[in-house]
């Protein structure tokens, strides 16, 4: 079971990246909580923080033990982030169900080609060919 789930499995992006360090630290975290929530290795957490806080969507609250909090700015990516997941998610399933209606519309021609070349061999007083 855990091969499959493997095999599905995909690298995120810098901005899925990003937002799920956002979003650990909307209520404010340490690094140890939003290295475990957004499932990253302490150099890449380093490296994304630093990032984040230099574009000013992550703010260090050094007063309280080493505190992040997502700033305004941070929020905003947020919004625009899911905004972009949905559309994404939409052109995805659009182009989903194009395909399957492509394989469908497939299927149907190739039903219909067995059938005729069924009739024309029986025509022909030959035996039809076996399906698998």
């Amino acid at each position: 079971m855990q091969r499959l789930e493997e095999k599905n499995r995909r690298n995120r992006s810098r901005f899925e990246i990003s937002a799920d360090i956002l979003e650990a630290a909307r209520a404010g975290a340490r690094k140890t909580h939003i290295m475990y929530r957004a499932n990253l290795s302490f150099n890449m957490l380093c490296r994304y923080l630093d990032l984040l806080t230099t574009n000013g969507l992550l703010n260090p609250d050094t007063s309280m033990d080493e505190l992040y909090r997502t700033t305004e700015q941070g929020l905003i990516y947020l919004t625009a982030f899911d905004a972009y997941k949905l559309t994404a998610f939409d052109a995805y399933k659009r182009s989903e169900c194009a395909y399957v209606d492509k394989v469908r519309s497939l299927e149907s021609m190739l039903s219909r080609s067995i059938r005729d070349a069924e009739k024309f061999l029986s025509a022909d007083g030959l035996h039809p060919v076996d399906r698998f």
